[in-house]
């Protein structure tokens, strides 16, 4: 997952599910490349004024993997939706779990947005937000797996 944000708010919400291991024919030892295993590619935007010519009519056909949502609220409760429907064991990011996480927490708080407990596996009542680091609790039942050092730091929530 990675998320576009500023000022604004948030944009654009692009995500891969690869199916399950024992749904892949193969093993674990299996040497094919990611982008020939089986996924599912999704991306949900916003427009920042209006979104481009064509892009709505081509978001809605069957074979496109765009969404197309008028507000960041309505982005927000997508990506939730998608989480649920995936039900992901790990989520992979480039440094998800510093501002990007931080940053799609606070939005979803101040938006008020629907279930977003489904970023973990356990749900909450409340949603309290912590100080920048500790917040990864709320992702519990999932393996997080953050790309942005050498040494590919992995976090079980």
């Amino acid at each position: 997952m990675r998320y576009y944000s500023d000022v604004g708010g948030l944009y654009a919400s692009p995500s891969s599910a690869f199916h399950a291991a024992d749904e892949i024919p193969g093993n674990i030892d299996d040497s094919t490349p990611p982008d020939r295993l089986p996924s599912q590619l999704n991306t949900i935007i916003r427009p920042i004024e209006k979104f481009p010519p064509g892009l709505e009519a081509r978001a809605k056909t069957e074979q496109s993997p765009f969404q197309t949502v008028k507000a960041e609220r309505a982005l927000l409760n997508s990506l939730l939706a998608t989480i649920q429907r995936h039900d992901p064991d790990v989520i992979i990011g480039h440094s998800f779990l510093g501002n990007t996480f931080e940053a799609l927490l606070y939005r979803m708080k101040e938006l008020k947005a629907d279930h977003w407990s489904r970023l973990g596996r356990f749900t909450r009542k409340t949603f309290n937000i912590s100080k920048a680091g500790s917040n990864v609790r709320l992702l519990a039942g999932r393996l997080v797996a953050d790309l942005s050092s050498d040494a590919a730091k992995v976090s079980s929530a």
